[in-house]
């Protein structure tokens, strides 16, 4: 089991540096689509359900736990995902699971 860049050795979920890089430019990638696009996340449900899923993994606690074993490139992890779920949220207020989810990171040990 690789864990070179990921959080610690304690999760079966760690990630290793390829599989951190993908996901950031993944989190590239859907930048770029909104800043061409305002409306992606309102149109792309699954998109949302990954960054809801991501956000409530325990990895990505983890990683945030741990962000001083990871490279830099990758401590803005968290803060990525609030923004695109902030966004969300503006646009679906009715949604409120979404800021309960967002709440979590102030509620985890």
């Amino acid at each position: 089991k690789s864990t070179d860049g990921g959080a610690t050795g304690e999760s079966p979920r760690s990630m290793n540096t390829v599989a951190l890089e993908l996901q950031h430019q993944g989190f590239k990638l859907v930048e770029t689509l909104i800043s061409n696009d305002p409306g992606y996340l309102q149109n792309h449900n699954d998109v949302v359900r990954a960054f809801r899923w991501l956000w409530r993994s325990k990895g990505r606690h983890l990683r945030l736990l741990h962000e001083e074993s990871m490279p830099p490139r990758y401590h803005n992890e968290s803060k990525i995902l609030a923004n695109f779920l902030v966004n969300y949220s503006e646009a679906y207020a009715n949604d409120v699971d979404v800021l309960f989810d967002l709440l979590r990171i102030f509620l985890q040990p």
